[in-house]
């Protein structure tokens, strides 16, 4: 998503998804939670999040998720980093957490929700 906009313009990612065949309610429950990002705190909430903390998955990844950012709490480094819910990678090879690094610019993202800066500079995930 840091390349395309969710719904604006004729390429954008909820199009993709619709042409790869989901639901436009489908695409747009997965946009309510694509277009987040945060920290600890959107952790809590999305814990409190009846269709997430249905899902055993889910719930364990996001209390996962809270284990690292407290982590990241205690190395006093959160301003550094942030749990960014639109963030795929390796879908099929990846079997846990992901990660990217990115160079950004003083400002974090701009109006329309792209990142701002160098971009990406390293990736990898739990395979």
């Amino acid at each position: 998503m840091d390349k395309l906009e969710w719904d604006t313009g004729d390429t954008n990612v909820k199009c993709g998804m619709l042409a790869k065949g989901l639901t436009e309610e489908c695409a747009d429950a997965i946009g309510t939670y694509v277009r987040r990002f945060g920290n600890i705190e959107l952790c809590d909430e999305l814990l409190q999040d009846e269709r997430l903390s249905a899902n055993a998955s889910a719930k364990a990844g996001l209390e996962d998720m809270k284990v690292l950012l407290n982590y990241l709490n205690m190395w006093d480094c959160t301003d550094k980093c942030r749990f960014d819910l639109s963030l795929a990678r390796g879908l099929d090879y990846y079997t846990g957490p992901i990660y990217e690094a990115i160079i950004l610019s003083n400002e974090q993202r701009s109006e329309a929700g792209t990142t701002v800066g160098v971009g990406s500079v390293a990736g990898g995930g739990k395979s």
